[in-house]
C-alpha cells in the first residue's frame, strides 16, 4: 500500500523486474542486473578461480550464496540429492542487522571467506555452473541477477519473481522441499547446456552500458513529456 502512495506522486516508476510493474500497473521495466568486474575468458580462467577459492575442478558446482537468515530456507540444503559430478557449495554473509548465524551443512562445501570485493564476487560465481534459491519468501533478489550476469543458470522456490525469469527459460521452480529440488536438479543438469544457451542470451540486458541507455531513454521521455 505504501508503495501504491509512492507511485501515485511520479511521473513515471522503474521496475527491477515484471513482478513489481504488476503490483503498481504502470512505468518501465529495466532489469538491474551487476555486470561482472572480469571477464571469464576461458575455461582455463574458470579452473584457475576454483584452484584460489580452494573448490574441486571436476565437478559441476551448485551454489548457495545469501546473507544469513532463515527465510533463506537454507535449511534444507542437507537433505538433497545431487546427481553425480555435482557438489554443493555454500557461502553464507552474516546481516549486519540480523543475529542468526551461519549453518553448517554437512553435504557441501562450505566457504569461510568472509566479505567478497567485486572481483573475488565475480570469480566464485564464475567458479560455479548453477545457483540454488530454496527461499521461503522474496520480493526481488540481486542474488538472481548477480548469477545470470556471470551465466548461470538457477534453481529457485516456485515464487513469484523467480516464477518470472523461469519462464524465460533462465532456470526452473519447484516446491520448497527437498524431494521437489532433488528431482528438479537432476533435471537441470540433464539439460543444462540449453539453460546455460538461454542466460548467455539473456545476460547482455544485465550490462550497465544497456541500463544506463534504457535510463537515459526512459528520462529523455519524461523531460519531452513534461
Amino acid at each position: 500500500d505504501l508503495l501504491l502512495e509512492v507511485v501515485k506522486l511520479s511521473s513515471d516508476i522503474i521496475s527491477p523486474a515484471r513482478t513489481i510493474y504488476d503490483i503498481v500497473r504502470r512505468g518501465t521495466i529495466i532489469y538491474h542486473g551487476a555486470e561482472p568486474s572480469i571477464p571469464l575468458l576461458s575455461y582455463a580462467n574458470k579452473q584457475e578461480f576454483r584452484k584460489e577459492i580452494g573448490l574441486p575442478d571436476d565437478k559441476r558446482l551448485l551454489l548457495a550464496f545469501g546473507y544469513v537468515g532463515s527465510y533463506k530456507g537454507f535449511d534444507i540444503l542437507d537433505s538433497l540429492s545431487l546427481p553425480d559430478g555435482w557438489s554443493l557449495v555454500v557461502k553464507q554473509n552474516r546481516h549486519e542487522r540480523g543475529i542468526e548465524k551461519p549453518l553448517y551443512i554437512k553435504n557441501a562445501i562450505n566457504l569461510h571467506l568472509g566479505y567478497l570485493d567485486d572481483v573475488t564476487l565475480s570469480k566464485l560465481f564464475f567458479a560455479c555452473d548453477a545457483i540454488i534459491f530454496p527461499y521461503k519468501v522474496v520480493s526481488i533478489s540481486g542474488v538472481l541477477f548477480d548469477a545470470l550476469a556471470h551465466g548461470l543458470p538457477f534453481i529457485a522456490s516456485d515464487l513469484r519473481f523467480f516464477r518470472e525469469f523461469a519462464q524465460m527459460g533462465l532456470g526452473i521452480t519447484c516446491n520448497r522441499n527437498a524431494i521437489s529440488f532433488s528431482e528438479t536438479i537432476v533435471f537441470l543438469a540433464s539439460d543444462y547446456t540449453r539453460y546455460k544457451n538461454n542466460v548467455q542470451q539473456f545476460n547482455p540486458k544485465l550490462r550497465w552500458s544497456n541500463i544506463a541507455d534504457n535510463h537515459i531513454d526512459l528520462f529523455s521521455k519524461i523531460l519531452r513529456l513534461s
